[in-house]
C-alpha cells in the first residue's frame, strides 16, 4: 500500500473505475514493508539494550510496460532517535514489469547504551505491550519509456513499525510525517532527458 504521485490524466478527465484511467495511470516504483517481526528486546541491569529484528522490504513495480532499475536502497531503523539497523543493498537491482522483489532482513543489534529515560520508555512499551521504530530512507529508481526518455524517481519511506511486545508480531506501519495518510510509501517523479 503506498501514497505516490500517478502518472495519469487529471482527475476530472478519469474515474477510478473507468477502463481508460486503468490503462493511464501506472503506478511510480514503491518500496513497503510487507512483513516484520522482533524477536528480541530488552536491556540489562547496566541498561544496555539489544534487539533482535527482522524486516521484508518490498520493491513494488506496478508498470505493464516498463521494467525499473533500483539503486542507492537505503534504510535506517531508529528507537527512541539511536540508530539501531541500516538496511541497505549491495548494488543496484532490477524489478521487472508488474512484478516485485522482496529482500529479507535479519539484523541482531550491538549492544545499545540507555540513557535513563530510555529506559523508562522501553518498560513503558513493555508494559503497553508495543513498542515502536522507525525506519526512514528510500531509493532512487528509473523507467526507461520508449521514446519518452527516462523517468526518476526518489521513492522515500517514512514509517513507523509497532511491534507486539509479548509476542514479537508486526502490528502495522503507518507513515509517522502525516496522520492522515493510509499508506508508508511516497514518490516524487522527474523527467530526465535521454
Amino acid at each position: 500500500m503506498a501514497v505516490c504521485c500517478h502518472l495519469m490524466l487529471p482527475p476530472q478527465h478519469c474515474s477510478d473505475h473507468s477502463r481508460h484511467c486503468r490503462r493511464r495511470r501506472p503506478r511510480v516504483p514503491v518500496i513497503s514493508v510487507v512483513d516484520a517481526h522482533l524477536f528480541h528486546f530488552s536491556y540489562d541491569g547496566a541498561g544496555v539494550l539489544v534487539t533482535q529484528i527482522n524486516i521484508v522490504v518490498r520493491s513494488q513495480n506496478d508498470n505493464m510496460k516498463a521494467h525499473a532499475a533500483f539503486s542507492n536502497f537505503n534504510l535506517e531503523l531508529l528507537f527512541d532517535g539511536i540508530r539501531i539497523a541500516v538496511l541497505s543493498t549491495a548494488a543496484p537491482y532490477e524489478v521487472r514489469k508488474n512484478s516485485s522483489v522482496d529482500f529479507n532482513y535479519d539484523y541482531t543489534s550491538d549492544p545499545t547504551p540507555l540513557s535513563p529515560q530510555q529506559m523508562q520508555y522501553v518498560d513503558a512499551f513493555l508494559k503497553e505491550d508495543e513498542v515502536r521504530f522507525d525506519l526512514k530512507g528510500g531509493v532512487r529508481a528509473r523507467w526507461r519509456v520508449g521514446g519518452f526518455g527516462s523517468f526518476r524517481f526518489l521513492c522515500n519511506l517514512n514509517c513507523r513499525l509497532r511491534f507486539h511486545a509479548a509476542n514479537g508480531t508486526f502490528s502495522t506501519c503507518s507513515s509517522s510525517l502525516d496522520d492522515s495518510d493510509l499508506y508508508i510509501s511516497k514518490a516524487r517523479q522527474t523527467q530526465a532527458q535521454m
